[in-house]
């Protein structure tokens, strides 16, 4: 739609029916004091006045939805065309040179960008028509009554034109990023497939290395010189797995499977590991507000808890509160994660629970903690929502739906 139409803040309707209704006007007035005006006895000059207004009153018991359909705005632009030309023989003018004038408006604005460089069209072309006029009747001034009635027409016209090309090249514009977009997931799906895939062989492979080290470090007694390189071993080999486990997740191949979780005894049974996550600077404190059972898999919610506790430790560099904290809402359940560190810079916000973005410096994070984050939340039928103070802090919030209770 052009710029200054949405300045008035009108819809498709709205501006349609507007122009219309101004286009009305111009033929009312020519039928009135056109070149047949002297022949009273003829209707004919404002039956088109009167078949446009008419069309002007049925469309406004239409939605404004409607008006977004391209076809309605075709025809109503090949009508409102067929009607001026109609005009324009009923009214006498059909002699005149007004028609190369005409069409040639119509071409001319439809290529036009901008309404104003419309405008400047139909400024050309009514001075060109005036041109033509003083040629061709030389005893007429120019400020006639019949000619002045014409010279409205062309900027109606070149506008009218203009608008309608502005919707379709505006349509195809949104066409071709719709498209650019589906190609865009199209790839990330077959990538995500490619990766979940790669994955999953790797996961295999580790889950063997795991055991194996695990079986040798039972034989191995502490004294013994490898078993420091053992543990090295199998310490990597769980890092490695951990992230094989997001990508899985960010993946989808990993199957959730839900449970009836108390988010108060969770945190609670849990409260060494979160704190050993946290790290010594960090002063972690649990909130618990008796929150409600949620559905959720205690897996995919520890793995969450971790990511979270983990980027508040790495904003937190010399040290912080960090708060984990449970609550009832209208609508469900939800647990906080405040801390205390620098915050999120703006700019990263939109971009935070996107696969790989991540604001760490290189090698410090892959990306993908965050966006299993938002699949899980998603998985449990729930959302997340951020709040960053730069500066202050950050708090994540993840909201569980109320689970449904049954009748009886």
């Amino acid at each position: 739609m052009p710029a200054f139409l949405k300045g008035l803040r009108l819809d498709e309707k709205r501006a349609l029916l507007s122009l219309r209704f101004v286009v009305f006007l111009f033929l009312a007035f020519y039928a009135m004091y056109g070149p047949e005006a002297e022949d009273r006895a003829s209707f004919a000059p404002f039956l088109p006045p009167a078949l446009l207004l008419a069309s002007i009153l049925a469309l406004i018991r239409l939605p404004a939805e409607r008006f977004r359909d391209a076809r309605l705005q075709a025809g109503l632009f090949l009508a409102d065309v067929g009607l001026v030309t109609w005009s324009i023989h009923a009214s006498g003018a059909s002699g005149t040179d007004l028609y190369l004038v005409y069409f040639l408006v119509i071409l001319m604005s439809g290529m036009q960008s901008r309404p104003a460089h419309a405008f400047l069209t139909g400024a050309a072309a009514a001075a060109l028509y005036g041109f033509f006029w003083s040629r061709a009747h030389p005893e007429e001034s120019l400020l006639s009554v019949q000619l002045a009635l014409r010279f409205p027409f062309f900027f109606i016209m070149a506008f009218f034109s203009a608008f309608f090309a502005q919707q379709v090249r505006d349509r195809e514009a949104k066409l071709r990023w719709t498209e650019e977009k589906l190609a865009d997931s199209e790839k990330l799906a077959l990538v995500g497939r490619l990766a979940g895939g790669m994955a999953q062989e790797v996961n295999n492979l580790l889950t063997v290395i795991l055991g194996h080290c695990r079986l040798l470090l039972e034989d191995k007694p502490k004294s013994d010189p490898d078993r420091e390189a053992l543990e090295s071993m199998a310490r990597n080999a769980e890092l490695i797995a951990q992230r094989i486990f997001q990508l899985l997740q960010y993946s989808q191949r990993h199957i959730a499977v839900p449970e009836l979780v108390d988010l108060d005894c969770f945190l609670t049974e849990r409260l060494s590991l979160l704190r050993q996550e946290a790290g010594e600077g960090v002063r972690l404190t649990l909130l618990l507000g008796k929150a409600e059972p949620v559905s959720a898999d205690p897996k995919l919610l520890q793995q969450a808890l971790l990511c979270l506790i983990a980027n508040a430790r790495d904003a937190m560099r010399e040290g912080g509160a960090l708060t984990l904290r449970t609550c009832r809402r209208e609508g469900g359940t939800v647990l906080e994660v405040e801390d205390t560190g620098r915050g999120i810079p703006a700019e990263a916000m939109e971009h935070l629970f996107e696969p790989f973005f991540s604001t760490k410096a290189d090698g410090m994070g892959t990306g993908l903690g965050l966006a299993g984050l938002y699949g899980f939340l998603k998985k449990s039928g729930g959302e997340v929502a951020v709040e960053s103070r730069p500066g202050r802090g950050t708090t994540f919030e993840l909201r569980f739906p109320a689970l449904k209770r049954q009748a009886g």
